[in-house]
């Protein structure tokens, strides 16, 4: 993707690898498919999400190899402005019940993100 850094692969680029940048991930996904690309990154939610919308008789489905094992896995933290105690505490509590909040496991589950 067009701005993104890749850990493993930048001091490749140029070299043995050849990049070639795009503005969406939808792209990436079809050049891979049809053999104008090798390989893409994106996050399984991206990928999940690009899958229901290209259809099940997509050949997306058939045609991709899907490593199972990530490129990259990150923590995402909340941030608010330093000094309201109140809400970084409330925010704390939400956070650390997510993990067992039904609604919460529903929406993940959704992702996949679980």
């Amino acid at each position: 993707m067009l701005g993104n850094k890749y850990a493993g692969f930048e001091d490749r680029f140029g070299k043995d690898i050849q990049r070639e940048n795009a503005n969406e991930e939808l792209s990436n996904l079809r050049k891979v498919a049809s053999g104008k690309a090798d390989v893409t990154i994106m996050p399984m939610s991206t990928y999940r999400y690009l899958l229901k919308q290209l259809g099940e008789q997509s050949p997306v489905r058939t045609t991709l190899y899907l490593s199972n094992k990530p490129h990259a896995r990150f923590e995402r933290y909340i941030f608010s402005a330093s000094g309201d105690a109140a809400l970084a505490g409330e925010l704390d509590a939400v956070v650390g019940a997510m993990r067992n909040d039904p609604a919460w496991k529903r929406v993940a589950a959704k992702y996949g993100l679980d």
